[in-house]
Order: C-alpha cells, then sequence, then structure tokens
C-alpha cells in the first residue's frame, strides 16, 4: 500500500500519512467490501484514490500562492541503493499512475493483473503504462540507442523467402 501512495505522491512521509488516512476510510467502509473479492486491491485502491484527492489538493494549494518545491521521488529515498539520481528524475517525470504501474512492476514484482486491482485500471492499460513508462526511462536516461543495436538494411537481413525474388512486399498474384 505504501508503494502505491509513494508512487503517486513521490512523498515517502505523504505516503505514510496516506497510507494511515486510507486505512481509516477503509475501517468506515469495511461494510461495503465484498468478501468474494481481493481486500488488497479494495484497500490499495482506496490509497490510490486518497493520494490523487492529495495531489489534488496541492495542486490547488500551489495555485493559491504555495510554496512549490517538488520533493525527490519517493521511492528513491527509500530504496537508494536500487536506484541513482539520474533514475530519481526520470522517474519524476512521469505520469503518477504510470510511474505507480512501473514501480509496483519492477521493484513490487506484482504482476498486471495485481497491479490493475490494486489501482483499478484495466489489466491492459496496466500493461501499456508500464512498457510506456519504460519506454520513456530509456529515453530520458539516454539508453534508447543502447539497447536496441542499429540493423542495417542489406540482402543479408532479409529473410530468405524475400531475398529470392529481390522484393520484400510484394502481393499475392505477382503485384507489388
Amino acid at each position: 500500500m505504501w508503494l502505491v501512495a509513494a508512487s503517486i505522491l513521490n512523498d515517502p512521509h505523504a505516503a505514510h500519512d496516506m497510507v494511515q488516512e486510507a486505512t481509516t476510510i477503509a475501517l468506515g467502509k469495511l461494510g461495503d467490501f465484498d468478501p468474494g473479492t481481493s481486500f488488497v486491491a479494495w484497500i490499495s485502491q482506496i490509497v490510490r484514490f486518497a493520494s490523487l484527492n492529495e495531489l489534488r489538493k496541492r495542486a490547488k494549494h500551489r495555485g493559491k500562492g504555495g510554496e512549490d518545491h517538488p520533493p525527490e521521488p519517493a521511492v528513491i529515498r527509500a530504496a537508494p541503493a536500487i536506484v541513482d539520481e539520474r533514475v530519481s528524475r526520470a522517474l519524476d517525470g512521469l505520469d503518477e499512475i504510470a510511474r505507480a504501474c512501473l514501480v509496483l512492476r519492477s521493484v513490487q514484482g506484482l504482476s498486471f493483473a495485481q497491479i490493475s486491482a490494486a489501482l483499478g485500471i484495466p489489466e491492459g492499460t496496466a500493461m501499456s503504462h508500464v512498457f510506456r513508462a519504460r519506454l520513456a526511462l530509456r529515453d530520458r536516461l539516454g539508453l534508447a540507442a543502447e539497447s536496441k543495436p542499429a540493423r542495417r538494411a542489406t540482402a543479408e537481413s532479409a529473410p530468405a523467402s524475400e531475398r529470392s525474388t529481390g522484393r520484400r512486399h510484394e502481393r499475392k498474384g505477382g503485384q507489388s
């Protein structure tokens, strides 16, 4: 639950407070919990909504002349051995939900189904967020060129069936 709040809020102290607040909310709504479903997913969703509400409050406060000093990403401060400062800044640039999906998948090791349940989003959306967040991190960290070796378009790189005809995009019936 803390990782969900920390991924959204980027503040470890606020994340602890948010987990406590969400627990209080959950206790008040315990009658709404369906015993046939996952308790972790249910309470994680409460943590998510409470964290997003806190973000909205902060944005509203900044809009009224409050101080605007973005905190260092919470996940990084909590686990400095896992991530360096460059990764911390790159993570900080991600959307809150994308960052939460990536952290829950990469750091916590949750399945996409678990992420989906915890954040209250479709499983495919969780997969998409993780994929796009990883691409964004690669780009921001300058790893895009290193992760994919340059591939030259040569006759040797074409499949054997295409090398024999010399035409790569031949349609049925001999038309190109």
